[in-house]
C-alpha cells in the first residue's frame, strides 16, 4: 500500500513538474522557453522569438554578433516579423539578411547598430527588398546601416527612424527623395547633410539632435517642416537656403518663412535681421541652440513662440524698444523689455538696465508659452 502511495505521489510530482514547464511538447524549441501569452524563445544562434498568432516575430538578439540571418521558419512556425527590440542598438552584428517570409519590420528594429555594414533580403519577399544595403519598402527608405550607399539608391522617402542614431558622419540623399520623415535622421553623426533639390517635407524631429552638424544647407524645393525637425542641433552655426526658394530665405544665420516673416529657425552666431523681414520668432526656433548666450530682439518682432529659446545658454537679451509681454498661457509668466526705471524687479527694487537684460534672458528661456507684445504708454 505504502509503495502503491509513494509512486502516485511520484507520478503526480512528475506530472506537475511537466506543466510547470511547458509540457515537454516542444513548443519552447532551443534555449529558454516559457510558457504563456508572452513566451519567448531563443534559437541556437542567439535570435529571440515571440509568437504572435499563428507565426513568429523576431523580439530580440542575444547571440555573438558577425553575420546573423534570420531563418524563414523556426520549430516549423513561419517567421514574420521584426519588433522594435529586435536589433535595436546592437553593438556586434555586422551583417543581417532577412528571409522572404519577414512581410513586418517595425520602426527601430534595425536602429543604432554601431557595426552593421551589410543588409540583404531575399528576392523573393513580397513586401521588402535591400539595395546598396538601404532596406526598402516601396518607395520608402526603411532602415540604413554604415555600408547603405544613400546617393546610388533611388527612393522618394526617408522613413521614420530610418537612420536614428547611426554613427555615419556624412548623409548624401539621391535627388529622388521628396520627404524626410519623422525622427529619421535623429541623433545620427552626421556632420555634414546634403539635402537634394526635390526635398519638399522635413517631419517631426526630422533632424534632432544631430549635434555634430555645423552648418546646415537646403533646397529651394523645401515647402514645410515641423518646429521642431532641426531642434537640439547643438553645434549647428551656419543656416542657409538655396536661391529662388519661395517659401524661406535666410539673413544672418536666421531661416525665414516669407509668407509669414516668421523666424523659424536660428543657431549660436544668428542676428535676427532689422530690416522688417521678420517680426515674428516662431516656435523652438532656437530651441537646443547651447552656445547662444545672448539675443537683441529688434523693433519690428511682435511675438515670440513657444519654447522659441528653450534649453539655450542665453544670459543677456535685450529690445529695441521697451515693451511689456505676455504669455498666452494661463498662469505664465509675464515679464518687461528693455530698460526702465520704474520697472520693479520680483524684490520690489528698481532693475538696472544689466538686471533687465538679464531678466529678460531668463524669462526667454523659461517661455514654454507663445509671447506677445503690446507697448507701454
Amino acid at each position: 500500500m505504502k509503495k502503491r502511495l509513494l509512486a502516485l505521489l511520484l507520478a503526480l510530482a512528475t506530472l506537475l513538474m511537466l506543466v510547470a514547464c511547458g509540457g515537454g511538447n516542444g513548443e519552447g524549441g532551443e534555449g529558454n522557453g516559457e510558457s504563456g501569452e508572452n513566451a519567448t524563445v531563443q534559437d541556437e544562434n542567439g535570435l529571440v522569438y515571440a509568437k504572435s498568432g499563428d507565426t513568429y516575430t523576431v523580439v530580440g538578439y542575444k547571440g555573438k554578433g558577425g553575420a546573423v540571418s534570420v531563418p524563414a521558419s523556426f520549430n516549423g512556425i513561419a517567421v514574420t516579423a521584426l519588433s522594435s527590440d529586435a536589433f535595436y542598438g546592437n553593438k556586434t552584428v555586422t551583417a543581417l539578411s532577412l528571409p522572404a517570409s519577414i512581410t513586418s519590420i517595425s520602426s527601430f528594429a534595425v536602429a543604432s547598430c554601431a557595426k552593421l555594414t551589410t543588409l540583404t533580403v531575399d528576392s523573393a519577399n513580397p513586401v521588402y527588398r535591400a539595395e546598396n544595403n538601404c532596406l526598402l519598402k516601396g518607395e520608402v527608405l526603411v532602415s540604413a546601416c554604415l555600408g547603405s550607399d544613400l546617393a546610388a539608391t533611388a527612393f522618394t522617402e526617408v522613413g521614420d527612424y530610418a537612420l536614428y542614431g547611426l554613427a555615419i558622419s556624412q548623409v548624401t540623399l539621391p535627388d529622388t527623395v521628396k520627404t524626410i520623415g519623422k525622427y529619421a535622421f535623429a541623433f545620427c553623426g552626421a556632420v555634414t547633410v546634403t539635402l537634394p533639390e526635390g526635398v519638399e517635407e522635413c517631419k517631426e524631429g526630422a533632424f534632432y539632435f544631430c549635434q555634430k552638424l555645423k552648418s546646415l544647407a537646403l533646397p529651394a524645393s523645401l515647402k514645410t517642416f515641423a518646429n521642431d525637425a532641426f531642434a537640439f542641433m547643438t553645434a549647428l552655426e551656419s543656416v542657409s537656403v538655396a536661391e529662388g526658394s519661395p517659401y524661406y530665405t535666410a539673413k544672418s544665420n536666421c531661416l525665414i518663412r516669407l509668407s509669414d516673416k516668421t523666424l523659424v529657425l536660428g543657431c549660436a552666431k544668428s542676428t535676427i535681421p532689422s530690416d522688417g523681414s521678420v517680426t515674428k520668432i516662431g516656435a523652438a526656433a532656437f530651441a537646443g541652440a547651447v552656445a547662444l548666450k545672448s539675443i537683441y530682439i529688434p523693433e519690428p518682432i511682435t511675438e515670440i513662440g513657444k519654447n522659441a529659446f528653450y534649453a539655450t545658454a542665453l544670459e543677456r537679451a535685450s529690445f529695441a524698444v521697451n515693451r511689456w509681454y505676455v504669455a498666452a498661457a494661463e498662469g505664465a509668466t509675464v515679464g518687461t523689455a528693455l530698460d526702465t526705471k520704474n520697472i520693479l524687479s520680483h524684490t520690489g527694487h528698481p532693475m538696472t538696465a544689466d538686471e533687465v537684460v538679464a531678466y529678460n534672458a531668463l524669462l526667454l528661456r523659461e517661455a514654454y508659452a507663445t509671447m506677445r507684445w503690446f507697448t507701454l504708454p
